[in-house]
């Protein structure tokens, strides 16, 4: 296959053309689900040369295991994969991924020691594209390092899903090994190349065709917050592939002001616990238009590899389909009361989405027809969505209210939200276009209508000003206390802060509604109120005032409970192994006790540097799930500790690590590095845990 890569001049002609074509097109369109994941099975030629094991077959395993362990409809259709270098790894996939029928397996040219790594799985049939081919391969002339070894390209295949002639290029691109920057120019040339073989794929005399071109693949561009470089903007803000395609999470991923708290972070460099997003799904350019945009991205396989697999659920562009676009809460009108706004929706395509952003955090019910699934997410993580802090009956809202939910279902999930967040609406097939969904905001004025309290976050009263809330112008609030993994005793602290002299009386309640505690006074302008507990309990609180000219009061939840956030990156790292690496390698026990109690305990024997303890979060969570059932991270109070030994007989013996709780001083997300020496008499080792401490539950 020969060399090739479009000239700069020939690019920006291309994309000249593409910008002139129109949308077209305007039939029922179902979703497609599309994955892109660098699964870092490395040739074994340089497993070989670093001494690292080739785990590639049991790689592969995992990353097919954790894919078919998703729900069934959530599935991707379509796999792109990087890095498949390894032959027995890639067989693997192949015959595990068996509800895939149509793939590419392989890209390859005699003039490189490597195949490009990609691969292809797809559900759906690999359609004839205008060139004649049902793959168009390109080679790309540019490289460097030892990226030069390996043949990397792209490749562009064709699918009719969800409309006809949607077309999927996929690469690879060059690596930066020292800095954010390095090799930019190498990357910059094979980037034309991508624009010039999607050109040839489509006939690029044809601009139309470009309609509905995804372009995906590990670009090793830095596009997250702590990148140090403006490679990310040279590409997409100024140079001819932005010109024509938007980086996905960068344009739909974010609050209709453009507000982007989540980085959608792809990466995780096991030598300095840096994350990074270097992953990336491109649509059409909104400017131009187009049938086709990400309703949906999230990355929620994270343990399988050095990058994560990044998601995106693909439908029809329509109003308010993705986070960019929509309803803003705020500005929707309201119905029947200022807490209760419902709204009609609008599913052009009923396998779509429909999204309302919610700018104020606070205890919200959502009210929605038959046939929707409701998931919120917090604006920072579009991955995770939040569980229900209970449920409210429609005959449990206020007034006149239950009337103008008629419709809207029985009960409406609660939750309890700290952030501004998202509401993420789906459809069924068979649903209307235009059902409803209501939104109610809790003001506590009912035991019912409790405002959930929140660990380390002012929650407001709802008291208004100059009338009372309700009938008694009490407001109701209401905390679960969890549990912890091994049931530590700790003591939860909740303060209420109130206008200087005003008269407060805070009241603790059990779930029986029976009187347990009281503080009250009129000099101070916090009160304090104390409660010692193992947990698995709700609570109540009611709060009283002493004017109705009195509303700034709030009640904060100090909580000693910390995190450990099993749903980001959780591992044990061999930085290097003891003795001389060259001719053996290290046998490891590790027991990790959480507050005392066990959470794993095994024994490795063939830890190499530069490797992960395979499976070792997924033992984490599992261990997680056998004794707390539903929760995606673990609650302790302590600490976390680590024993661990090495069994060579030059080592010392056993070892001890400790990793402390959060203090009150870290903040509300902490990445917990801890650096576990070997000494040896042979020469030492050293191994690495690494967690994320939050102090949040979600």
């Amino acid at each position: 296959m020969p060399l090739q890569i479009a000239k700069p001049g020939q690019a920006f002609a291309i994309t000249a053309r593409i910008l002139n074509g129109q949308a077209c097109g305007d039939a029922f369109m179902p979703a497609l689900r599309l994955m892109t994941f660098n699964v870092q099975m490395l040739p074994l030629g340089a497993m070989l040369l670093t001494g690292k094991t080739n785990n590639a077959e049991e790689r592969a395993d995992t990353v097919a295991r954790a894919i078919l362990s998703l729900p069934a409809d959530e599935q991707p259709d379509v796999i792109v994969f990087n890095e498949v270098f390894d032959e027995d790894g890639r067989r693997r996939l192949i015959d595990r991924l068996t509800g895939y029928p149509n793939c590419v397996k392989k890209m390859d040219s005699t003039l490189y020691l490597e195949d490009s790594g990609l691969m292809l799985f797809s559900k759906h049939e690999l359609v004839r594209m205008p060139c004649g081919e049902r793959t168009l391969e390109r080679i790309y002339g540019a490289s460097a390092g030892d990226d030069s070894h390996a043949a990397k390209g792209v490749c562009v295949v064709q699918i009719n899903q969800p409309t006809d002639a949607v077309t999927i290029a996929f690469t690879h691109l060059q690596a930066a090994y020292e800095s954010d920057d390095e090799h930019f120019d190498v990357r910059e040339a094979q980037v034309l190349s991508v624009i010039g073989a999607i050109a040839e794929a489509l006939n690029e005399n044809h601009s139309e065709r470009w309609h509905n071109v995804i372009f995906v693949g590990d670009l090793n561009i830095r596009g997250d917050s702590g990148a140090s470089t403006n490679e990310w903007s040279a590409v997409f803000e100024h140079g001819p592939l932005g010109a024509i395609f938007a980086d996905g999470w960068h344009q739909w991923m974010a609050a209709p002001d453009g507000t982007r708290k989540d980085d959608g972070r792809t990466n995780i460099d096991f030598e300095d616990g840096v994350m990074r997003r270097l992953d990336y799904q491109c649509f059409r350019h909104p400017a131009v238009p187009s049938d086709l945009v990400p309703h949906h991205m999230q990355i929620r396989l994270r343990d399988q590899s050095d990058h994560f697999a990044l998601e995106s659920y693909i439908c029809r562009n329509f109003a308010h389909c993705s986070p960019s676009t929509a309803f803003e809460h705020a500005n929707l009108p309201s119905t029947g009361s200022p807490e209760f706004k419902r709204i009609r929706l609008n599913f052009v395509d009923r396998d779509g989405y429909q999204w309302i952003y919610v700018d104020t955090p606070g205890t919200y019910s959502i009210f929605c027809a038959p046939d929707l699934s409701v998931r919120l997410y917090l604006d920072d993580d579009f991955s995770h969505a939040i569980p229900p802090a209970g449920t409210l009956d429609i005959n449990d809202l206020p007034g006149s209210l239950p009337s103008s939910a008629e419709g809207l279902g029985r009960d409406g999930g609660t939750f309890a939200m700290r952030r501004p967040f998202f509401i993420a609406v789906r459809n069924r097939p068979t649903g209307m276009q235009y059902p409803g969904i209501a939104v109610y905001r809790h003001i506590g004025d009912s035991p019912e209508r409790a405002i959930v309290l929140m660990p380390h976050t002012d929650t407001d009263s709802g008291f208004p000003y100059g009338q009372p809330l309700g009938t008694d112008d009490i407001c109701w609030f209401r905390a679960f206390l969890p549990k912890t993994f091994n049931n530590a005793l700790r003591t939860e602290t909740f303060t209420l802060r109130k206008p200087h002299s005003a008269y407060a009386a805070l009241t603790l309640k059990d779930s029986a509604l029976q009187d347990i505690e009281t503080v009250e006074g009129d000099s101070e302008i916090r009160l304090d109120l104390a409660l010692p507990t193992q947990g698995g309990d709700n609570v109540y609180f009611t709060l009283a005032r002493g004017s109705t000219d009195d509303v700034d009061f709030s009640i904060r939840w100090t909580s000693p409970i910390s995190y450990i956030a099993l749903d980001l990156p959780t591992g044990f790292f061999i930085t290097d192994e003891s003795g001389p690496d060259v001719i053996g390698a290290d046998e490891i026990s590790l027991q990790v006790t959480v507050d005392g109690g066990q959470l794993f305990n095994s024994y490795w024997d063939d830890a190499d540097t530069g490797e992960r303890w395979p499976g070792f979060s997924e033992a984490l969570r599992d261990r997680l799930q056998q004794t707390m059932p539903g929760f995606r991270r673990l609650p302790f109070v302590q600490d976390i500790t680590l024993a661990y030994r090495e069994d060579d007989f030059g080592a010392s013996g056993s070892l001890v690590e400790i990793v402390p709780a959060l203090g009150p001083n870290d903040a509300d997300l902490v990445p917990r590095v801890v650096e576990m020496p070997i000494p040896d008499t042979l020469g030492g080792g050293k191994y690495r845990f690494y967690c994320s401490l939050s102090r949040f539950p979600e």
